[in-house]
């Protein structure tokens, strides 16, 4: 146990939070303090929020435990790394026997004069009070543009024009979601964010922009057909994101793209200071900027404080399903198609470009090792479940193609291992336990198991079980006690996946 030992925490974001979380019940005196003045929260819910499919209230993440101080609204200002403590914005010192650093990142600006901070025009959606102030950007222009092609960008360009808004999405490589998938499939997103009504500018850059007094009228690009005009009132970078790590580098610890960590997430140059998050850079994952590595971070480094054995990590590999309002993309595996084929690897695909819908599959020792799905959610769901659960394949898999669509799921065919909630690995066991236990809502589901607090992709798939346990339970199957959500959670299930 680590009675008595003093940690502070620098961040309350969901990598910080995952932190503490894992330090429940070790006696620790633990200090976090977070420069947002709000408990912490699901970032990755905010394009949620501004799709209407989400409340700002609802992303408020299961609270800290008891041995953590969290102060709200103050930001660490220096660490002195001699007396081992760190000074807040408000002139206190917090003394510590291990200062973890979970600082974040802040947005990239790809923009002329690479300005540290959004010029007048210019926004970001990092917090919520940038979630807020889209919002009513939204009520009040009428022309918004995206800066940035990949899931961020894609979900907020549809999110935004469920607000009746003219959006332009302006993308710096060939087609949108070009990092998740093959050129085939990108072009039928991008044929589908057209439909939605949203113009979307590929192989273009900022190099420019008008002004009538601080709002924003005009931007200017470089294209490869040569400079192009964009009338638009807001631009919204989802352009990556860099470490914040000012901190670190005052307290002259090593830092690279991030705090430099070994694998133990202690930094080489002092021992009582860790880094995870996006601020930190491992020797084995770099810089990724990605909320999976962070949480893994979280537990490993809370894990090994408690001197219990790291657990090893999910061998099925990456799974992402965009949220996006109109638009159906999952990729399966970490595959280049590009080169896919070589190596014994068959690759099968469906094109379907008037219905909007893509498949391309990679098939090797008759397991799924890599999947993209556009616009075929059902096919999709089957495909996650086959990916992660290494399924043998039939004996043509060309069936996979399209098995999925045309039925719908229901979610008491998941068996008890299935996983529901793949970003905290809960299954479909877990859910009936968290059920049998009193949880009836998916807020009391994700308290008592993490599920939905992170990408949140599971929801709808955690109220539909929740449904069933009620129906199994009160022999109503028109589901009308047993279950109260919110409109966040009311999808159907055709359109969730396991993830």
């Amino acid at each position: 146990m680590l009675n008595g030992m003093r940690i502070v925490v620098i961040g309350n974001g969901m990598v910080g939070s995952r932190f503490c979380a894992g330090l429940a019940g070790c006696g620790a005196k633990i200090t976090v303090l977070g420069a947002e003045p709000y408990a912490a929260y699901n970032r990755l819910q905010l394009s949620e929020v501004i799709a209407g499919r989400a409340e700002l209230g609802s992303l408020e993440l299961p609270g800290p435990p008891p041995e953590a101080t969290v102060l709200r609204g103050v930001a660490a200002t220096a660490i002195d790394r001699v007396r081992r403590r760190v000074r807040d914005s408000a002139g206190t010192e917090h003394p510590y026997d291990l200062c973890v650093l979970a600082t974040g990142a802040r947005a990239r600006l790809p923009l002329p004069g690479a300005p540290s901070e959004p010029p007048p025009g210019v926004r970001t959606l990092r917090d919520l009070d940038d979630c807020r102030e889209l919002l009513a950007a939204a009520a009040t222009h009428d022309d918004i543009t995206v800066l940035g092609g990949g899931l961020l960008g894609v979900e907020l360009a549809c999110g935004l024009r469920t607000h009746g808004v003219n959006v332009t999405l302006i993308n710096n490589g060939p087609y949108p979601l070009q990092r998740q998938l093959p050129e085939g499939a990108g072009r039928i997103a991008e044929a589908t964010l057209t439909d939605l009504g949203v113009r979307v500018i590929n192989n273009a850059e900022v190099r420019g922009w008008g002004h009538r007094g601080t709002r924003l009228t005009v931007l200017t690009l470089a294209t490869a057909a040569g400079p192009t005009r964009v009338p638009t009132s807001l631009l919204v970078v989802t352009a990556g994101v860099s470490a914040r790590t000012e901190l670190a580098r005052a307290a002259g610890l090593p830092i690279r793209r991030g705090v430099v960590v070994g694998e133990d997430l202690l930094s080489p140059a002092d021992p009582a200071i860790a880094a995870i998050g996006d601020c930190a850079e491992t020797p084995d994952e770099g810089c990724p900027g990605l909320l999976a590595p962070g949480w893994a971070q979280a537990d490993r480094l809370a894990s090994r404080l408690r001197g219990e054995a790291r657990r090893p990590p999910e061998a099925a590999g990456e799974v992402i399903a965009l949220k996006a309002v109109g638009l159906q993309v999952t990729a399966l595996g970490e595959l280049d198609w590009a080169t896919t084929e070589a190596g014994g690897t068959r690759v099968l695909e469906l094109s379907d470009a008037a219905a909007r819908r893509a498949v391309r599959i990679a098939v090797r020792d008759d397991r799924l090792v890599g999947a993209v799905c556009v616009g075929a959610p059902r096919t999709a769901a089957d495909l996650t479940v086959a990916f992660e659960r290494r399924t043998a394949l039939p004996p043509d898999p060309a069936e996979l193609l399209l098995a999925g669509d045309g039925r719908r799921t229901d979610p008491t065919d998941l068996p008890a291992a299935a996983t529901v909630c793949r970003c905290n690995g809960v299954n479909r066991a877990e859910i009936d336990r968290a059920h049998d236990c009193g949880a009836r809502t998916v807020e009391e589901v994700a308290c008592a198991t993490r599920a939905g607090t992170g990408c949140g992709s599971c929801t709808g798939l955690v109220a539909a079980l929740l449904q069933a346990a009620a129906d199994r339970v009160t022999g109503d199957r028109d589901g009308s006690e047993g279950l109260v959500a919110g409109p966040k959670h009311s999808a159907p299930l055709a359109e969730t996946s396991a993830t």
